[in-house]
Protein backbone atom coordinates (compact mmCIF):
# COMPACT_ATOMS: atom_id res chain seq x y z
CA UNK A 1 0.00 0.00 0.00
CA UNK A 2 1.57 3.17 -1.19
CA UNK A 3 1.53 6.75 1.53
CA UNK A 4 -1.64 7.81 0.06
CA UNK A 5 -3.62 4.66 0.98
CA UNK A 6 -2.45 4.26 4.32
CA UNK A 7 -3.27 7.87 5.15
CA UNK A 8 -6.62 7.47 3.45
CA UNK A 9 -6.76 3.96 5.79
CA UNK A 10 -5.80 5.48 8.71
CA UNK A 11 -8.21 8.73 8.33
CA UNK A 12 -11.29 7.09 7.64
CA UNK A 13 -10.23 4.59 10.63
CA UNK A 14 -10.28 7.67 13.01
CA UNK A 15 -13.53 8.76 12.02
CA UNK A 16 -14.78 5.42 12.41
CA UNK A 17 -14.07 5.31 15.68
CA UNK A 18 -15.03 8.52 16.91
CA UNK A 19 -18.41 7.59 15.53
CA UNK A 20 -18.73 4.43 17.28
CA UNK A 21 -18.04 7.01 20.51
CA UNK A 22 -14.46 5.92 21.21
CA UNK A 23 -12.74 9.41 21.93
CA UNK A 24 -14.49 9.24 25.19
CA UNK A 25 -12.84 6.50 26.40
CA UNK A 26 -9.94 7.74 28.66
CA UNK A 27 -6.19 6.11 29.46
CA UNK A 28 -6.41 7.89 32.92
CA UNK A 29 -7.17 4.90 35.85
CA UNK A 30 -10.09 6.65 38.30
CA UNK A 31 -8.88 7.48 41.47
CA UNK A 32 -11.20 5.16 44.15
CA UNK A 33 -11.18 7.85 46.73
CA UNK A 34 -12.12 10.26 44.37
CA UNK A 35 -15.16 8.56 42.97
CA UNK A 36 -16.50 7.69 46.22
CA UNK A 37 -16.43 10.88 47.82
CA UNK A 38 -16.34 13.63 44.97
CA UNK A 39 -19.90 12.88 42.70
CA UNK A 40 -18.56 15.87 40.13
CA UNK A 41 -15.84 12.50 39.32
CA UNK A 42 -18.48 10.01 38.81
CA UNK A 43 -17.07 7.64 36.47
CA UNK A 44 -19.43 6.27 33.68
CA UNK A 45 -18.72 4.28 30.78
CA UNK A 46 -20.37 4.13 27.22
CA UNK A 47 -23.09 1.63 26.71
CA UNK A 48 -23.95 0.76 30.77
CA UNK A 49 -27.57 -0.14 31.20
CA UNK A 50 -29.68 1.71 33.70
CA UNK A 51 -32.80 2.02 35.18
CA UNK A 52 -35.29 4.82 36.98
CA UNK A 53 -36.06 4.26 40.52
CA UNK A 54 -38.43 5.82 42.47
CA UNK A 55 -38.09 5.35 46.16
CA UNK A 56 -40.57 6.58 48.60
CA UNK A 57 -42.44 5.49 51.85
CA UNK A 58 -42.86 6.43 55.55
CA UNK A 59 -41.31 5.57 58.95
CA UNK A 60 -43.62 5.27 62.03
CA UNK A 61 -43.12 4.42 65.63
CA UNK A 62 -44.27 0.92 66.26
CA UNK A 63 -47.14 2.57 67.92
CA UNK A 64 -48.09 4.77 64.77
CA UNK A 65 -46.94 7.75 65.02
CA UNK A 66 -44.89 9.44 62.19
CA UNK A 67 -41.48 9.89 62.89
CA UNK A 68 -38.79 12.94 61.24
CA UNK A 69 -35.46 12.91 60.69
CA UNK A 70 -34.61 9.27 59.87
CA UNK A 71 -31.95 8.71 57.48
CA UNK A 72 -32.69 6.83 55.10
CA UNK A 73 -29.83 5.42 52.46
CA UNK A 74 -30.70 3.79 49.39
CA UNK A 75 -28.18 1.54 48.52
CA UNK A 76 -27.46 -0.29 44.55
CA UNK A 77 -25.07 -1.68 45.41
CA UNK A 78 -22.18 -1.69 48.33
CA UNK A 79 -20.53 1.77 49.12
CA UNK A 80 -21.83 3.17 46.59
CA UNK A 81 -23.02 6.59 47.68
CA UNK A 82 -24.34 8.29 44.65
CA UNK A 83 -26.51 7.44 41.97
CA UNK A 84 -25.53 8.40 38.02
CA UNK A 85 -26.75 11.89 37.73
CA UNK A 86 -24.05 12.61 41.07
CA UNK A 87 -27.18 12.71 43.59
CA UNK A 88 -26.40 11.25 47.18
CA UNK A 89 -28.49 8.05 47.92
CA UNK A 90 -29.30 9.73 51.31
CA UNK A 91 -33.24 10.93 52.08
CA UNK A 92 -34.41 12.64 55.59
CA UNK A 93 -37.73 11.50 56.10
CA UNK A 94 -40.66 14.93 56.78
CA UNK A 95 -42.27 15.99 59.41
CA UNK A 96 -45.22 13.35 58.47
CA UNK A 97 -42.51 10.73 58.36
CA UNK A 98 -42.57 10.50 54.38
CA UNK A 99 -39.57 10.36 51.98
CA UNK A 100 -39.12 10.18 48.60
CA UNK A 101 -36.72 10.85 45.82
CA UNK A 102 -35.95 9.52 42.07
CA UNK A 103 -32.42 7.66 41.12
CA UNK A 104 -30.59 6.05 37.84
CA UNK A 105 -28.20 3.73 38.39
CA UNK A 106 -27.63 0.34 37.02
CA UNK A 107 -30.10 -2.33 36.54
CA UNK A 108 -30.97 -4.26 40.46
CA UNK A 109 -33.21 -7.16 41.28
CA UNK A 110 -32.40 -6.41 44.87
CA UNK A 111 -32.09 -2.85 46.68
CA UNK A 112 -31.43 -2.49 50.18
CA UNK A 113 -32.83 0.82 52.26
CA UNK A 114 -31.29 1.21 55.82
CA UNK A 115 -33.03 3.55 58.43
CA UNK A 116 -31.45 5.30 60.77
CA UNK A 117 -31.99 7.67 63.68
CA UNK A 118 -29.66 10.85 63.55
CA UNK A 119 -31.16 12.69 66.19
CA UNK A 120 -31.15 10.57 68.82
CA UNK A 121 -33.92 11.29 71.48
CA UNK A 122 -35.14 14.39 69.87
CA UNK A 123 -38.31 13.08 67.76
CA UNK A 124 -40.05 10.63 70.03
CA UNK A 125 -36.67 8.55 71.32
CA UNK A 126 -34.02 6.86 70.12
CA UNK A 127 -34.45 4.08 67.40
CA UNK A 128 -32.57 1.15 66.51
CA UNK A 129 -30.72 1.12 62.96
CA UNK A 130 -33.45 -0.83 60.28
CA UNK A 131 -32.27 -2.61 57.04
CA UNK A 132 -34.73 -3.96 54.66
CA UNK A 133 -34.29 -5.98 51.02
CA UNK A 134 -36.32 -4.95 48.88
CA UNK A 135 -37.10 -5.92 45.01
CA UNK A 136 -38.30 -3.23 42.71
CA UNK A 137 -41.58 -3.24 41.05
CA UNK A 138 -41.26 -2.18 37.35
CA UNK A 139 -43.68 0.55 35.91
CA UNK A 140 -42.52 1.76 32.82
CA UNK A 141 -40.87 0.02 30.13
CA UNK A 142 -37.21 0.87 28.64
CA UNK A 143 -35.97 1.39 25.04
CA UNK A 144 -34.81 -2.23 24.49
CA UNK A 145 -31.59 -1.37 24.37
CA UNK A 146 -29.52 0.44 27.36
CA UNK A 147 -32.10 2.40 28.84
CA UNK A 148 -33.81 -1.23 31.39
CA UNK A 149 -37.41 1.16 32.56
CA UNK A 150 -38.59 2.83 35.21
CA UNK A 151 -38.82 0.83 38.83
CA UNK A 152 -40.95 2.04 41.57
CA UNK A 153 -39.95 1.03 45.43
CA UNK A 154 -42.57 2.10 47.88
CA UNK A 155 -42.16 0.85 51.71
CA UNK A 156 -44.10 1.44 55.39
CA UNK A 157 -41.49 0.77 58.28
CA UNK A 158 -42.12 0.58 62.13
CA UNK A 159 -38.55 1.45 64.21
CA UNK A 160 -37.85 0.24 67.60
CA UNK A 161 -36.89 1.87 70.65
CA UNK A 162 -33.46 1.23 71.64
Amino acid sequence: MDKLGKHIFKVMGVFLLGILGFPSCSKEEPDPMKLRFDPGAMMTAYGVPTAKYKVSGKVFTNSGKPIAGIKVDVSFSSGWLYDFDGKPTTILTTSDGSFSADFRNYPRDNVTITFTDVDGEKNQGDFQTQSITVSPKQVGQGDGVWFKGTYSISTTVRMDKK
